[in-house]
């Protein structure tokens, strides 16, 4: 899937008017992944993105350890919207770009991540305290 492709299903997805919506949603979320990965998971996962979103996800060099939670608040933060819109959008694209790449990839890199990430790719969330779970 092109660049541009990937864009427009995002906007699609979250019915967005403005391109510049879906952009950014795609940026701060695969940006604050790629915080997330070691330079070998980022290598991995973006080998089978095309170039503009394997760049989002190298853009932060610095690897860090933090949980789902802190994911969603970093994202929510780049997209300057509130936490709960943060969890919708981050969740609208890592689940489309769950269905892009193969299925070796996902579960690869999910495997070397703690459980609760695979909310984040469209599993339900792991529990009622869970930072996506309704109602928080």
């Amino acid at each position: 899937m092109e660049h541009i492709e990937f864009i427009n299903r995002v906007r699609r997805d979250l019915k967005f008017e403005m391109i510049g919506d879906a952009q950014q949603a795609v940026e701060a979320s695969l940006s604050t992944f790629g915080e997330r990965l070691t330079r070998t998971q980022v290598h991995r996962f973006g080998s089978q993105l095309p170039g503009q979103l394997k760049e989002y996800l190298a853009k932060r060099p610095n690897v860090e350890s933090f949980n789902l939670e802190e994911y969603y608040n970093r994202a929510a933060a780049r997209m300057a919207v509130s936490y709960g819109e943060g969890v919708r959008r981050s969740r609208a694209v890592m689940t489309l770009l769950r269905d892009v790449l193969s299925q070796g990839v996902m579960e690869k890199t999910l495997e070397e991540l703690p459980g609760e990430y695979r909310e984040l790719f469209g599993s339900a969330p792991s529990g009622p305290l869970s930072s996506s779970a309704p109602g928080v």
